[in-house]
């Protein structure tokens, strides 16, 4: 197998037109809704449904979005570039992270806050009362790997190695970030960093299968194992293998005959849940048993992001390639989120 350039498997953003901003996305116990008699006030029952991602606007700025059971809020101003990548929640407080104007920004409860040095925030994590967010600093020109824990940055890199971490969880008191390297030769390797430690996972020169291929690595910890999402190239170059690494070791989860890709990971009492799509259809797995979301008909999903509540699946993805819409899934039902060309990139749930 010979060595290749890096191949990143992109996401379209997409938009509403207009992006007025609504007031701050807290989780409040009580809604406000209004009828012909006035103001009334009503307590939620059920889930409560956030999903993070990025609409375009009529400029054709992307806007970072945040829809609250389906009611999309903008996070953002339509006239600067903004995206939204991830998001956690802590009792009331509802936490969104992404990119204002090349600048890594959070979001708690709507208010925006610049994150020291960031200029990308990919994910985010909650541990108790602590809200980690993983990214890159630029230092002198490179992208430095950056973790900050309540807005204070450490580095997992440093300004001779470029990086681009992708996923975070906390577990037993131990932070595990994965993501990658970028060697000379614009090579990638898989890393995993556990408390800031790292260890080689696979290079997109060799793996089991193929050439190893950044799509969007995840990574989620049972007990003391750790599991890493991703995907590889089959040996003729022409599919990808979904594909999660397991201690570092790797699984294939597709055969390479059609395109697959595992893109988000969730941990629900021992079992391990992932989400992505293979040939057109978004797809998520419980172990390494397959469950089509929806299937390749008359239009192609993939699944960007998984959780479990009430022992429910919910997950968030987009419909669509050129053009895209931002879905996701409760209980396997397909729930379409307002706005033009838009993506789904997380998701969370909150039970009443």
């Amino acid at each position: 197998m010979k060595c290749r350039y890096l191949i990143v498997l992109t996401v379209v953003f997409a938009a509403i037109s207009g992006c007025k901003k609504s007031a701050p996305p807290s989780l409040q116990k009580t809604d406000t809704t209004s009828n012909n008699t006035g103001t009334k006030i009503t307590t939620p029952t059920g889930p409560v449904v956030f999903v993070s991602g990025t609409v375009t606007a009529a400029n054709s700025y992307s806007v970072a979005t945040l829809w609250r059971n389906g009611k999309a809020i903008a996070l953002a101003d339509s006239s600067i570039n903004s995206n939204a990548t991830g998001i956690a929640i802590i009792d009331t407080d509802v936490y969104v992270v992404g990119t204002v104007n090349a600048v890594a920004t959070i979001w708690k409860n709507g208010v925006a806050s610049q994150l020291s040095g960031g200029i990308i925030a990919n994910g985010i994590t909650t541990s108790g009362n602590d809200v980690y967010v993983i990214g890159d600093s630029n230092i002198n020109g490179i992208y430095v790997a950056t973790v900050w824990k309540n807005g204070t940055p450490s580095y997992l890199t440093d300004a001779n190695t470029e990086a681009y971490p992708c996923g975070i969880t906390v577990s037993g008191g131990n932070v595990y970030v994965a993501g990658n390297i970028t060697a000379a030769g614009n090579f990638n390797t898989l890393t995993l960093w556990k408390n800031g430690t790292p260890r080689t996972i696979a290079t997109n020169c060799t793996s089991s299968y193929g050439s190893y291929i950044w799509g969007t690595v995840q990574v989620g910890v049972v007990d003391t194992s750790v599991y890493i999402t991703g995907a590889v190239e089959n040996s003729s170059d022409t599919q990808l293998i979904a594909t999660i690494w397991h201690d570092g070791s790797p699984a294939a989860y597709t055969d390479g005959t059609t395109s697959a890709a595992i893109n988000a990971i969730a941990v629900s009492n021992g079992t391990v849940y992932t989400a992505g799509y293979i040939n057109g259809s978004a797809v998520y797995w419980s172990g390494e048993s397959e469950h089509i979301l929806s299937p390749y008909i008359n239009e192609q999903y993939t699944a960007t992001s998984i959780i479990i509540s009430n022992s429910i699946v919910y997950a968030a993805g987009y419909s669509g390639y050129s053009t895209t819409g931002a879905v996701y899934w409760h209980g396997g039902s397909l729930v379409a989120l307002p706005g033009r060309n838009s993506v789904a990139t997380g998701i969370a749930v909150v039970q009443h």
